[in-house]
């Protein structure tokens, strides 16, 4: 029987959702010290979901949640339990496509995660609620805590676009969000206007466009989910607004013919250089457009993070160039390249796990992995990637590569 199911009949859901008594559930892949296994436990929850539809489900969930934190005695742990679940509710409705709701937790809900959150604001576990509360903001454009610049409700909401939509659509005036997969699967749509009213552009909104070539989006959005436009293989330049506060590295993935991203001189929060999508003060590395038309990609000086999938399908790149000022990149930052024979390394420091663990991505396609002389490198890329240690500097071997050393030799004799 779900245990879900079983905590509502018997009236035990608080102890279902915090694991106490028989609803317990061990992670054994955490050792002994684990405590309760959340994600089991929210697997029955969905599973019951599946079962009396999402709709009804969501309208009990509201009424549990509301249940246990009127009380106002929940512990900062079973606070943290709290969070969660509502992180985990809305990564399940933003990557989740078959579903028939729209759900957002109601004001008097809200009100009382605020409340309990100021209750517990001298916790231990104060900077983890301030971080889970800025993952929904960032990650799904939902804001638990404070008063949202613009109302979610469904008569401002996009919910779907026929399949068979042909050509141009423009999105009614009025419409202020654009649903997680409103467009998917309108393969035959080429371009998309925009009103002035949108502000927000949802996980998946245009997946599977394979037909549409250029989309007008509105000067006032400042939200483009993950994945918005995964498929759109002939969208070739993606123009991002003044307006736009929040985008993900995995926004524009599938995108065989990008060849550029701009942004607004005058956004706040990004910036492009050479095409490629940076964080505005130029020391993250969000995307690079899969058909950049460069066969060496340098990463400006100054960039201390790649985020993951920024360079990802891009088959032109032979040599990337890594500034030295790199302190983090992902496992999945650089993947799906497979024409990247060099990799340029200016960082001396290489026994940073955060570095060393990014890195490994190109081991297991012979990808020469040329680093200073004077570097310190982990065993790990020692054992499984082929190591080059560099006399000339790093500037100089950019120059070298992408002038040939004619060129610069004969540019020194000049002096």
């Amino acid at each position: 029987m779900n245990k879900y199911l079983q905590a509502i009949e018997r009236n035990e859901v608080r102890d279902f959702l915090f694991g106490y008594g028989e609803y317990f559930e061990k992670n054994y892949e955490w050792g002994e010290e684990a405590g309760h296994n959340q994600a089991q436990a929210f697997g029955y929850i969905i599973s019951y979901g599946e079962e009396i539809g999402f709709d009804k489900l969501f309208r009990r969930l509201e009424f549990d949640f509301t249940s246990i934190l009127e009380n106002n005695d929940v512990s900062a742990f079973e606070y943290a339990y709290m969070l969660y679940y509502i992180e985990e509710l809305f990564h399940y409705y933003a990557d989740t496509k078959r579903r028939p709701f729209d759900w957002t937790p109601s004001d008097r809900l809200c009100e009382l995660y605020r409340l309990n959150f100021e209750r517990l604001k001298n916790s231990d576990l104060y900077e983890s609620y301030l971080s889970e509360v800025d993952f929904l903001k960032k990650e799904y454009n939902y804001y638990l805590l404070e008063k949202a610049p613009y109302e979610r409700n469904s008569k401002t909401t996009l919910h779907e676009v026929p399949q068979d939509t042909v050509g141009e659509y423009v999105v009614p005036e009025g419409i202020i969000r654009i649903r997680n997969y409103a467009f998917d699967g309108c393969s035959h749509i080429t371009s998309v206007k925009m009103p002035d009213s949108v502000r927000s552009i949802e996980w998946y909104a245009f997946k599977g466009c394979t037909s549409l070539e250029s989309v007008s989006i509105s000067p006032n959005v400042d939200f483009i989910g993950g994945h918005a436009f995964d498929g759109c293989a002939k969208l070739k330049s993606f123009f991002i607004p003044a307006s736009v506060r929040i985008i993900n590295s995995r926004v524009l993935g599938g995108y065989t013919s990008l060849s550029k991203i701009e942004v607004a001189e005058d956004n706040k929060y990004f910036a492009s250089k050479d095409g490629m999508l940076y964080s505005k003060d130029m020391t993250t590395l969000i995307k690079c457009p899969s058909k950049i038309g460069m066969c060496d990609v340098v990463i400006p000086e100054g960039v201390t993070t790649i985020e993951g999938a920024a360079i990802n399908s891009c088959l032109d790149i032979k040599r990337i160039f890594i500034p030295k000022s790199l302190k983090q990149i992902y496992r999945s930052s650089i993947y799906d390249c497979p024409n990247v024979s060099e990799l340029h390394i200016g960082v001396k420091d290489l026994t940073n796990f955060h570095v060393v663990d990014g890195l490994m991505s190109l081991a297991d396609q012979q990808c020469v992995y040329y680093v200073p002389s004077d570097a310190k490198v982990d065993e790990l890329l020692l054992e499984y990637c082929k190591i080059v240690r560099e006399k000339k500097g790093f500037l100089s071997n950019i120059f070298s590569c992408l002038f040939g050393e004619n060129v610069i030799k004969n540019a020194l004799a000049r002096f």
